[in-house]
């Protein structure tokens, strides 16, 4: 069984509980002899009446002075705990070490009814605080996957203790206890017989405690705060991609609820820039839900922006920035089997008019033509294959082929995803089968495609592993799609003219053949410019040293050496731009890091902390009415009320015994007659 005091100093005033008797021996002097007729009778009176006087006095005496004795230490605040393991005493007095654990990640920004997590916290904190003894020595790491910032030490500067806590503040970094251990170990080491406390302060979501904390021997009991699991919703993995076939971007994100907490439906707003560019309503049960693609249009080669929701009290992750640049214009080259004299008379005549940049060449000009220069190489109606053709293909090249009449030779050629037959010469349609998920969002059906005749083409039968994407009604592809080492074909079985069907002509030529040339060259990276996770460090290729501006609008050099730049101060979401004397601006996308689940808020459970802590788990304090828990676990049982009551009691019988024989009601009647 151990006594302590909260107010220790208070005992000092103990002397004062010996003022009665003070006064009662200065009060004891002798009375000088007066002179009285005979004073036999009386003499037996006072005699009879000496014994129980002296007691009534000695009672009397005794309770004035206990009163005050129980006054005192009632204000001293005692406190009794019995069999308390691990508790040792020094000089009579007890040794105290309190540390407070305090989680500034992201998850703690959850705003519970009008201020969020985290300011709660640090304001309980600072009562704690306030509402130690001043003998006690207290510490503060605050802590998300790293420690933030901790005190020099243990220390029972309680001005300095609420000054440190006043200038914490949340971060948009993940949890991990674990990064404790080490400064925790310092601040306990050193003394062996103190009673180690350490108060957690963290919404205790599970994807905090994931990694062992390294205890090395440390004894100590910890303590929490009770607190409901909370339902959430965030925004996930914003991409934007652009078209080529389309001319446009689209913004593709994914939204993620956790929690019992029905949503319903959601405002998901989408920024490019600053300026809001439209918004999509979009539902959102538990669990990941992609959201339907938003489409817009913009000439910049570079677009950063953000998607954004509304509804729930967790702000920090429901934005999401993105970043991208859209590539550079497809370098093309089309080797041409039946030039004629040129212009509409040539086999390249129309695709020139959908791809006037590209570059065009004879046939007999391909074999110093360098192929590797070229994103896709289109052959039309050539006679022979060529070694080239397969190298190219090989080491991941792109390759349109329109068969014709010259091609007979071309038509064994192994790298064609269909089996050529003959040609056939009876007039037939072309029956589509093309997804515009799959082709890069191009529909037949919005271009007349019914109106297509062809009235000469080859006879083939698709491959293993190729895809027919359009066919005659004979069954026969008229469209087909193939691999070959590392590159991809497709293969038009008629012209590229109008000499073998009409398609030249028809309003679906131009938007097919760009959109076929986009589905080539769909494995090419649109978002060149990478995203970060927050705390991460950046690492980029730079022919110049650059600065960076924050989302704060903080500007600031990056370490530079060997044509590479590194920057360690992305600490919070937004868009980075990179600048540098000479070159393009840069933009990096940096985002909330969700691979630990930070934005899934599923509590740790009691079970589960007294398992993570291996014995030093001591409860959780509710959330009203914390302050008195708290005092009883870490003091024992607070005595003062008992103490007071005790004090009330002696004092009525101070009363009593003060006034022998007399009635309450008449001592309140003799009272009130003598202030009359």
């Amino acid at each position: 069984m151990n006594i302590s005091f909260l107010n220790p100093s208070v005992l000092l005033a103990l002397p004062i509980a010996a003022l009665p008797i003070v006064l009662h021996l200065i009060r004891k002097k002798k009375n000088a002899a007066v002179p009285f007729s005979h004073i036999k009778f009386l003499k037996l009176a006072i005699e009879r009446k000496k014994g129980s006087s002296r007691l009534r006095k000695l009672l009397l005496l005794s309770a004035r002075v206990l009163f005050l004795l129980l006054i005192i230490t009632a204000f001293a605040g005692p406190r009794i705990q019995y069999g308390a393991p691990g508790r040792a005493e020094k000089n009579a007095e007890l040794s105290r070490e309190l540390v407070l654990l305090i989680d500034t990640s992201f998850s703690m920004r959850y705003n519970d009814g009008g201020k969020n997590r985290f300011d709660e916290y640090i304001l309980k904190a600072k009562k704690i605080v306030s509402l130690l003894p001043g003998s006690a020595r207290i510490g503060v790491i605050a802590y998300s996957n790293r420690v933030e910032s901790t005190t020099p030490g243990l220390t029972n500067d309680k001005n300095y203790i609420l000054s440190f806590l006043s200038q914490l503040k949340p971060t948009y970094r993940t949890t991990d206890i674990s990064c404790a251990a080490e400064p925790l170990k310092e601040f306990f080491a050193g003394n062996s017989i103190a009673d180690k406390t350490v108060l957690l302060l963290s919404d205790l979501a599970a994807h905090g405690f994931t990694a062992p904390f390294n205890y090395g021997g440390m004894n100590f009991k910890l303590l929490g705060f009770d607190n409901s699991e909370a339902s959430n919703l965030s925004i996930r993995d914003v991409s934007a991609e652009f078209s080529e076939s389309q001319d446009k971007w689209s913004l593709n994100a994914r939204v993620f609820s956790s929690g019992e907490r029905q949503y319903g439906s959601l405002a998901i707003s989408y920024y490019s820039g600053m300026t809001k560019i439209g918004a999509v309503q979009a539902e959102a049960p538990k669990g990941e839900t992609p959201v339907k693609p938003f489409y817009f249009k913009s000439t910049a080669g570079v677009v950063n922006g953000s998607v954004r929701l509304t509804g729930d009290n967790l702000q920090a992750d429901n934005c999401y920035y993105y970043s991208a640049l859209k590539p550079g214009k497809a370098a093309l080259c089309v080797i041409d089997g039946d030039p004629g004299a040129g212009g509409s008379g040539s086999e390249s005549y129309y695709l020139h008019t959908a791809f006037p940049e590209a570059d065009v060449f004879g046939e007999s000009e391909a074999e110093a033509v360098a192929f590797e220069k070229y994103d896709v190489v289109m052959l039309l109606n050539i006679r022979d294959n060529s070694d080239k053709y397969n190298a190219y293909l090989k080491n991941g090249g792109k390759v349109m082929v329109f068969l014709g009449n010259h091609s007979a030779g071309l038509a064994q050629a192994e790298f064609l995803p269909c089996e050529i037959a003959s040609v056939f010469e009876t007039p037939l349609s072309v029956k589509w089968n093309i997804s515009p998920k799959d082709f890069q969002g191009f529909n037949p059906a919005e271009f007349e495609s019914q109106n297509i005749s062809v009235k000469s083409g080859y006879a083939s039968t698709p491959g293993a592993g190729s895809a027919v994407l359009a066919a005659y009604d004979s069954g026969w592809p008229f469209l087909c799609e193939g691999t070959y080492g590392r590159g991809r074909v497709l293969l038009f079985t008629t012209t590229a003219d109008r000499d073998w069907n009409n398609l030249p002509s028809k309003p679906i030529f131009l938007p097919l053949m760009r959109a076929a040339v986009a589905h080539l060259l769909s494995d090419r990276k649109t978002a060149a410019e990478p995203y970060y996770k927050v705390g991460e460090i950046v690492r980029r290729k730079s022919l110049k040293p650059v600065s960076i501006t924050g989302p704060d609008g903080k500007r600031a050099k990056a370490a530079y050496f060997n044509g590479e730049y590194e920057y360690s101060m992305a600490n919070e979401p937004g868009i980075y731009e990179v600048k540098a004397d000479g070159l393009p601006d840069e933009y990096l996308a940096v985002n909330l890091d969700y691979s630990t689940g930070e934005d899934a808020l599923k509590r740790f459970a009691d079970s589960e902390l007294r398992e993570y802590w291996e014995g030093r788990f001591a409860g959780l304090l509710p959330a009203a009415g914390w302050e008195d828990e708290l005092a009883s676990i870490l003091y024992g049982k607070e005595l003062s009320r008992y103490l007071l009551l005790a004090a009330l009691l002696l004092l009525i019988a101070e009363i009593l015994l003060a006034n022998p024989g007399v009635r309450p009601k008449e001592l309140s009647s003799e009272k009130a007659a003598r202030s009359f």
